[in-house]
This record gives C-alpha cells, sequence and structure tokens, in this order.
C-alpha cells in the first residue's frame, strides 16, 4: 500500500472539513484534528494508524464525489 502523503496532509489541513466529521467518519478524535492544524502536534510525529485513518476518510470522499 502506498500512501499519499500531500493528499493526507490536504486533508488534514483542510478547514472546510470539520473536525467532528473527520472523528465521525473514521475515529480520529477532534482534539487530535485540532492539535494538528494548529501547530501543537508535529505532522512529522504523526503515527501510521492515523495516516491510514486519513487516507481511509479522503478515499470515502473521493468516491461520494465522483456519483
Amino acid at each position: 500500500m502506498i500512501l499519499d502523503i500531500d493528499r493526507i496532509k490536504a486533508v488534514l489541513y483542510d478547514e472546510s472539513i470539520s473536525g467532528y466529521e473527520i472523528e465521525k467518519a473514521v475515529g480520529i478524535k477532534r482534539t487530535t484534528i485540532h492539535n494538528y492544524r494548529t501547530g501543537k502536534n508535529d505532522f512529522k510525529n504523526i503515527t501510521l494508524e492515523t495516516l491510514l485513518k486519513l487516507d481511509e476518510f479522503d478515499k470515502r470522499k473521493s468516491a461520494q464525489v465522483e456519483f
């Protein structure tokens, strides 16, 4: 599996996507999303689990748009 880090970053830092929406869809806590968006957490230290969940979220969003 290859992860597109640039796409994952785009999803993570997209302010039009609420932390609540991500939390409900894939289970990443809103506080975690907020901490990355505000710089409290450094993206360099993101866990593989979080990356995989954001990738899953991106794929779900992309699939919804294609309809």
